[in-house]
């Protein structure tokens, strides 16, 4: 397990800038190639169910990568790693720039997500172990600015530099910024957690692991090309689901697994899991259909597509510290109840898209809905974290980083898939465009979904991190 920081002389907000910002770096490539999904799949030719590969791949590595992290923090000092993930995260950005087939372009962001991976839950377990319970909401807060507006902003920054520019721009850009982190982390960063080297990895877990998220996402992504009853898109599901309990079993059985399943009998942390599924797998989701949709259908460039993205991006930032105060003050399940509702309320309107609706109106409502996602998503990890004891948090930060990202790629595949096949499958409907046809389903979809959500928000309770507390030190824990 992760030791608590035994150093007091390092500079605490200095290390917590340099720590950020390189999450904020390996995260805003999370989805900085979503508005140049549409130049990429002209210049390489490909579908988009394809091409939206380049987002589902980084995601998929990150819960592949996540899981390892206890490990990785427990072996290897915070220098050591922090450095490691940051050159990895280099390399890949730098052949991204000079791929020359889609190929070898997928193999940059798998690269790029490596580093990604070991990042976010460094920090993530540091922020934890330096930061007291009563105390968590803001610094949830400040995580959430970065993991979430990050890679929303991304689009964005990305349409301006394609419009004028290459997408390949995109990773040219990104060096010399990360270079910079890497010199500053040289001479300020220490080591601020114990290490221990009797740790052992797994391999057995990793195995299973890769297999099953591959197998899960690899099949939703096949979905989108081949269909939902196509033989080998099923048998590649089918494969994910016996992986998944395969895995389960052999957790359950190790002394030191490599993800601590039990902490899904904390049944707020399940609860809270199961939420941040929807709340971030649809955002993502969104935020890739939306650039292809309004290139390709509406003719918008890709600076305007965006821009439709922006102020949903800006205005969840905003807030998240904001929110974070306000949980550590009521708590998590109001804040969380109101957002999904306004989650839910925001999608309705955009599942009518097959009647004509002005750019201007798809930017209030994805911004409305981006307000929403903003007001749930510090509240649940905070809330997560301290439903389980102190003893679980390393483990904790495991779990719930890899449903992160395997919420996001799984929102990424399952949204673009189901767009594409009725797509694909529609003829034209009183003289609507299948596209337009396809993105009303699937937005009537996600308003299921998310009202779903809605009502499962009610379950929360308001946990008392004191008698976690408490229950962990009568049972000697």
């Amino acid at each position: 397990m992760n030791k608590q920081i035994t150093d007091p002389s390092y500079n605490r907000p200095l290390l917590m800038i340099i720590l950020l910002t390189g999450v904020f770096l390996a995260l805003l490539n999370q989805t900085i190639v979503i508005t140049a999904l549409p130049q990429i799949i002209g210049d390489f030719g490909i579908e988009a169910s394809k091409a939206q590969w380049l987002i589902t791949s980084f995601m998929l590595v990150n819960a592949i990568i996540v899981p390892i992290s206890t490990f990785f923090i427990a072996k290897f000092s915070t220098r050591q790693l922090f450095f490691a993930a940051i050159s990895v995260f280099l390399i890949g950005t730098a052949l991204g720039g000079v791929s020359i087939t889609f190929s070898m372009l997928l193999a940059a962001r798998f690269i790029q997500a490596v580093g990604a991976g070991i990042m976010m839950p460094l920090v993530s377990n540091i922020i934890l172990l330096i930061t007291p319970p009563e105390k968590r909401g803001s610094a949830m807060g400040l995580m959430v600015l970065v993991i979430c507006f990050s890679p929303a902003i991304a689009p964005t920054l990305a349409g301006s530099i394609v419009d004028v520019l290459s997408w390949r721009y995109l990773f040219y850009g990104t060096i010399p910024l990360t270079i910079a982190v890497f010199i500053m982390a040289l001479f300020t960063l220490k080591n601020v957690t114990e290490t221990n080297q009797n740790e052992k990895l797994n391999f057995v877990s990793i195995f299973l692991s890769t297999l099953t998220f591959g197998s899960i996402v690899y099949s939703l992504s096949l979905a989108g090309e081949l269909g939902w009853t196509n033989g080998t898109t099923l048998i590649w599901g089918l494969v994910g689901i016996i992986a998944l309990i395969l895995l389960i079993v052999k957790q359950l059985n190790l002394a030191h697994p490599m993800l601590e399943f039990r902490v899904f009998k904390y049944k707020m942390f399940t609860y809270c899991c199961l939420l941040l599924t929807v709340a971030f797998g649809t955002m993502l989701g969104i935020e890739t259909l939306i650039p292809i949709y309004t290139q390709e259908v509406e003719g918008v460039s890709a600076f305007e597509s965006g821009l439709i993205l922006l102020p949903g991006a800006a205005l969840m930032g905003g807030i998240s510290p904001f929110v974070g105060r306000v949980v550590d003050k009521i708590g998590a399940r109001h804040l969380v109840v109101v957002g999904f509702i306004i989650i839910a309320i925001s999608t309705i309107p955009l599942a009518i898209m097959t009647i004509p609706l002005s750019i201007d109106l798809l930017v209030i409502l994805y911004t409305l809905r981006m307000v929403g996602v903003g007001l749930v998503m510090t509240p649940l990890q905070t809330a997560a974290m301290n439903a389980i004891p102190q003893h679980l948090i390393s483990h904790g930060v495991a779990v719930y980083s890899t449903v992160n990202s395997i919420a996001g790629s799984i929102g990424i595949s399952l949204i673009v898939s189901v767009y594409t096949n009725i797509s694909n499958k529609s003829t034209v409907i009183t003289g609507l465009f299948p596209e337009k046809y396809a993105i009303g389903i699937t937005f009537i979809v996600i308003t299921i979904v998310s009202g779903l959500a809605a009502i499962l928000a009610f379950k929360l309770t308001q946990e008392n991190r004191k008698s976690v507390l408490q229950s962990e030190t009568v049972s000697g824990k």
